[in-house]
């Protein structure tokens, strides 16, 4: 609901500048909605670690059962096995 809200607005808004700097209002939505998804994308990849040991957010346990898990994830696919399924 409080995506419509500030969503619906904002579109219609862009689609007002149709015409401006010579680009049609679609254009401007389309702008302007994908810079903050291309910025996000590229902070994500700078600052995602490589491997769940690099990740300083993890607690030792959490990389040690990440670590597990991939490494019998990568058996399963190996073996052409399904995938197997964690229960806590």
């Amino acid at each position: 609901m409080c995506d419509q809200v500030i969503g619906a607005p904002l579109a219609a808004g862009l689609l007002a500048l149709d015409g401006w700097l010579g680009l049609a209002g679609w254009q401007w939505l389309f702008i302007v909605e994908g810079i903050p998804t291309i910025l996000m994308g590229l902070y994500t990849k700078v600052s995602l670690a490589e491997s769940p040991a690099k990740a300083s957010f993890l607690t030792p346990a959490e990389k040690t059962w990440l670590q597990q898990r991939h490494a019998e994830s990568k058996v399963c696919a190996r073996l052409k096995l399904p995938k197997l399924k964690f229960i806590n």
